[in-house]
This record gives structure tokens, C-alpha cells and sequence, in this order.
């Protein structure tokens, strides 16, 4: 009989959109690393798109989630053993495994040695009085922070937000409190979000539909994710967008498509937009600079720029295996752009 504290319960993708709860392994402890005992972790749109495509089987049947704390209870030899006891947020550039009882990393800190280290996690000490609900946060409104400081709206820049999702409301958020933005607008199929957002961060406009012509916008956050109308088609955001930018105006696409996507070429030349996306490649912005980041971003979840209280959603236990598959298969459906957590004993 094997000796069960050796093992855990692990949220496991079985087939397409088929989840189930597995036991196996703790991982292994690198020499490094750090053992985490995880608390919470949110679902997100990253999930979502290895939940409805399926596992690769080549590679073994995926952990999802990758939006973690969890607290330290075991160091690895050369690890800085004052980390166990406290609770560590991670950014592992879509690295999964977080829906599971334990995880282990190699955390790279904003004050760690400056060399790159493959796999790693840039990880940030969580607050005494940062409940975990709000920490769960710090990684996705870290990848918007660490997106606009890499490519940062002039201050004045008259901004246009694709997208009323829990990325768009972080970035709403960044660009009026932080980065001066003049005027933000949003897009967004459902109403009821953009009324919401608009009760905590002050919009210039809010659209629900592509009927009505936009102009002068010089800053574009794209977060949506696959668009299969064409270009010219009059339900493409992304066309009606570029056609709605000044001349040199700024095109960022954060969204995570899983196809290639049509773009409005012509306006792209015709204007001179500047068109980037956000680095994930570590020498560019190595993963120390990522954990600095993400220390700013739990002083602004701290100070309230950050409205977590407005994103949190609805707390769903690791245990329940219906209720995980619900949360996970009605994401896209949702009607809020609060994000789903999954809740450890």
C-alpha cells in the first residue's frame, strides 16, 4: 500500500472540456525550489482555451490553472529558507498546475541574482493583510501592468478598450488611475458589464455595438481574444477600431487568440499605426523585472487604484467536481467580467 502523504488531488483535463480531480505525486522539490501549499487559484481565459481544445496527449494530461498562492512549506536546499510560513504569488508565463493542493517552483524574486533560470516563476511575498482572494489577482493584473510599461499610452492619450472582460477592467482601471490617460472607452457585447465598469471607473464612452462610427482615438488595448468576421465585414472590433485611430496612434493586442486573426491592413499603412504586443520572452523582460512589477501591482490592489473587490467572483471549492466543470465550461458565457476562483480547505 503506497504511503498516501506522498500524494495530492489535482484539478486534471481528461478529454475536451472534461475535467476530473486525480491523485498523484507532490512534485518534487528542486534543489532551488519551494514547495507551496496553494490556497486559491483563479481561472482564466488561458484555462479556458486548453479546456475546450483538449489535452495534448504527447504531453500527459494537463494541471490546469496558473493564477496561484499558496503558502511555503518546504524549501529546497539552496533556497532562501526565511520563505517558509509566508504566502508567495507566481507569474510562470502561462506555466499551469496551480489547480492542485501543492506546487512546486524555482521563484525568481525582484531581489534574486539577475540570470535567467529555465523553468522559474518570477514570485512577490504576499502582505499579512492582502486577503487571498485579492492576491489571486496580482498575476493577471501584473501581465497588464508589465504590458503598458512596455508599451505606455502618452499621458492625455484618448484610449479605446476591446473588450469588458477582467483584462479590459484592469487595464480601464491602470490607464485612468495610473498613466493619465485623458478618456477611456470600452467595447463589449453586454451591456450590463460596461454599466458596471462605469460605476467605479469613469468612461468617455461605452459601446455594445459597432453601429456607431468612432474617431480620434490614439491608444487601442485589444483584449479580445479569437474574431472570425472578416476584415471588411461591418462586426469585425478590431476593423472598426483602426478606422477609428488618429494618424501614429497606438495598437497593443494583449488577447489570446488560438487562430490567425484578420486585420485591417489598409488602415494599419494608411495611418502609420503602431502596432506591438506584449513580450513574454524572458531575456526582453527578464523574469526579476516581472516580480518588481508585481510588487507594485499588490501596492495598488493595497491603495484601492485596483478595485479587486469588483473582479473577485464567485469562490468555488476544489472539491466539487460538478461545480468546477460548471465554472469552467460557462466562462465565455459569463455576463460579468469578475473572475472565478477555485477555494482549498
Amino acid at each position: 500500500m503506497k504511503d498516501l502523504t506522498n500524494y495530492m488531488q489535482a484539478c486534471v483535463l481528461t478529454g475536451p472540456r472534461r475535467i476530473a480531480l486525480q491523485t498523484r505525486p507532490i512534485p518534487e522539490l528542486p534543489d532551488d525550489g519551494i514547495l507551496l501549499r496553494v490556497d486559491r487559484c483563479g481561472i482564466c481565459s488561458s484555462d479556458i482555451a486548453v479546456f475546450e481544445d483538449g489535452p495534448d496527449l504527447a504531453d500527459g494530461l494537463p494541471v490546469l490553472g496558473h493564477e496561484y498562492v499558496g503558502r511555503v512549506v518546504a524549501c529546497g536546499n539552496a533556497a532562501d529558507p526565511t520563505l517558509i510560513g509566508k504566502r508567495i504569488v507566481g507569474w510562470g508565463n502561462g506555466i499551469f498546475g496551480g489547480i492542485a493542493q501543492y506546487r512546486a517552483i524555482r521563484p525568481v524574486l525582484s531581489t534574486s541574482p539577475k540570470r535567467l533560470i529555465y523553468p522559474s516563476a518570477a514570485a512577490a511575498v504576499v502582505p499579512d493583510d492582502l486577503p487571498d482572494a485579492c492576491a489571486v489577482l496580482v498575476e493577471p493584473a501584473s501581465c497588464i501592468l508589465r504590458t503598458l510599461l512596455g508599451a505606455p499610452p502618452e499621458p492625455g492619450d484618448d484610449c479605446l478598450i476591446l473588450g469588458c472582460g477582467p483584462f479590459g477592467v484592469i487595464a480601464a482601471c491602470l490607464l485612468r488611475f495610473v498613466f493619465g490617460a485623458r478618456s477611456i472607452s470600452v467595447l463589449d457585447r453586454h451591456p450590463e458589464k460596461l454599466e458596471k465598469l462605469s460605476g467605479f471607473c469613469d468612461l468617455e464612452a461605452s459601446y455594445s455595438d459597432l453601429s456607431e462610427e468612432i474617431s480620434g482615438i490614439t491608444y487601442v488595448f485589444d483584449t479580445l481574444g479569437d474574431v472570425t468576421s472578416s476584415v471588411g465585414d461591418d462586426g469585425n472590433p478590431r476593423g472598426w477600431a483602426m478606422r477609428g485611430c488618429k494618424p501614429s496612434a497606438q495598437y497593443i493586442a494583449f488577447g489570446t487568440p488560438q487562430n490567425d486573426q484578420p486585420m485591417d491592413v489598409y488602415s494599419l499603412i494608411s495611418k502609420g499605426i503602431r502596432m506591438t504586443s506584449p513580450t513574454w520572452d524572458n531575456a526582453h523582460f527578464p523574469k526579476w523585472s516581472t516580480a518588481a512589477v508585481m510588487e507594485s501591482t499588490i501596492k495598488l490592489i493595497q491603495s484601492g487604484l485596483l478595485p479587486a473587490d469588483h473582479i473577485i467572483g464567485t469562490c468555488v471549492r476544489f472539491d466539487d467536481v460538478e461545480a468546477l466543470q460548471t465554472a469552467f465550461s460557462n466562462y465565455r458565457r459569463a455576463e460579468s467580467f469578475t473572475k472565478d476562483q477555485v477555494v482549498f480547505n
